[in-house]
């Protein structure tokens, strides 16, 4: 649904209302959770506007006809363009992500902005029986290293040599930014230290390498398994390839090995 030509909070508010109601017409508030998303105030707005606007219009001969119409009506459409010839362009717009946090906490109007673009992976201790949690959740991890851009996701934790290791995968994954990154701690629930610059990225080979996971592989040894793009492909319905590489860990480090031919 979209409203226009109402310029204030009191439509978000009926929006908001508006859809609680028909959840519960439809019997299913119990089985969804209302979540809300915001760009902050509206000087906050200005700001990453104002940022947006600077980047599109210095690639103005590469935007197609409706997004230089958006560029002047409402610049933060042009990020849901579907044209697939304008998605090289908007990724690398996100991927400046570093750049745009920099320019937001100097402005120090943005707060809300910068707190909707972190993205926590929260721990929880879980019952015996498997079936309820304990105690409060806790943020393990976050998104705030350069290459993690905007985005963490897909946690796995393995122990391997007495320690706790978790992996995700970070930034965007239908770009070649999106790699694997890895974080130990001596309790599953952290504190994590991070290993620093991704342990897998993008190859001439395979781009986008993301969602590890960790298990035996043939010799007893830990492999690290992953999915990855072909390169010059990404996004969503591409195909992508199950891999794996050898693992080998020590003390607070752990590094890619090859796997015995």
């Amino acid at each position: 649904m979209e409203v226009f030509n109402i310029d204030g909070p009191d439509i978000d508010a009926e929006l908001i209302v508006l859809t609680w109601r028909l959840w519960g017409l439809l019997g299913i508030r119990d089985a969804v959770t209302l979540e809300l998303n915001s760009l902050g105030t509206s000087a906050a707005r200005a700001v990453y506007r104002e940022a947006l606007v600077e980047y599109l219009s210095a690639r103005a001969d590469q935007l197609d006809e409706d997004s230089r119409r958006r560029m002047t009506t409402n610049p933060l459409r042009v990020l849901d363009s579907k044209n697939p010839k304008m998605q090289p362009l908007i990724e690398a717009a996100l991927a400046n992500w570093a750049r745009v946090q920099r320019a937001l906490v100097e402005s120090g109007l943005a707060p809300a902005i910068l707190e909707a673009m972190t993205t926590p992976i929260r721990g929880q201790r879980i019952a015996e029986d498997g079936r309820s949690l304990i105690g409060e959740s806790r943020i393990v991890l976050a998104n705030d290293l350069d290459w993690e851009g905007h985005l963490i996701e897909g946690p796995f934790v393995t122990r391997q040599k007495d320690r706790y290791w978790l992996f995700y995968a970070g930034n965007d994954f239908s770009t070649p930014s999106y790699g694997i990154g890895v974080a130990a701690a001596d309790h599953p629930l952290g504190p994590y230290a991070k290993q620093g610059e991704p342990l897998l990225k993008s190859t001439r080979e395979w781009t986008a390498p993301g969602h590890a996971s960790v298990a035996p592989g043939l010799t007893g040894e830990p492999q690290l398994f992953f999915h990855a793009f072909h390169p010059g492909t990404g996004g969503y319905n591409a195909f992508r390839a199950l891999l794996t590489v050898g693992l080998r860990f020590s003390g607070g480090h752990v590094e890619v090995v090859e796997l015995p031919g």
